[in-house]
């Protein structure tokens, strides 16, 4: 009796296993979406990201130099330092799709289409209007100070 139970219970796996098996199939989804972002003019659409007033960066060189002088100022410290950059701000300007898929299969970068240094408006895309509409957008990251870049239009 034990050996019938067994053996129903493998045939109803099995058919329930088959049966998965068979209504599964594999969805192809086609996108006519691409990567970057289809910037067809300059003027503002739903959704762009609209920068706002510049900001000062509370991290740089300047600031934490500041702060440290300050604490060292009041005996905090044995010794005064001149604190020297471990990182720079810089963005690059991919000149074709490339580049941009070059600078992306860096591991080392986490790009950003739009500036760091902004306040930004809710907005999913950017392009600099500075640029053509069918020029990839400026990308900004941050990068260590030995840095070297294989993409020569590099800003700081």
């Amino acid at each position: 009796m034990l050996r019938l139970g067994f053996s129903k219970c493998m045939v109803y796996f099995l058919c329930g296993f088959l049966l998965l098996l068979i209504s599964c199939q594999k969805d192809i989804i086609e996108s006519n979406e691409s990567i970057i972002p289809d910037i067809v003019s300059n003027e503002f659409k739903e959704g762009d990201i609209i920068l706002g007033e510049q900001i000062e960066n509370p991290y740089s060189l300047k600031n934490m130099q500041l702060a440290y002088n300050s604490i060292a100022s009041r005996n905090r410290l044995k010794s005064s330092v001149e604190l020297q950059p471990t990182h720079l701000y810089v963005r690059f300007l991919p000149k074709d799709t490339a580049e941009y898929d070059f600078l992306k299969a860096d591991t080392t970068l986490m790009l950003f289409s739009y500036p760091l240094d902004y306040e930004l408006s809710e907005g999913e895309y950017y392009h600099d209007p500075t640029l053509s509409s069918n020029q990839i957008t400026w990308q900004y990251t941050k990068v260590l100070t030995d840095y070297i870049s294989q993409i020569f239009n590099t800003k700081l």
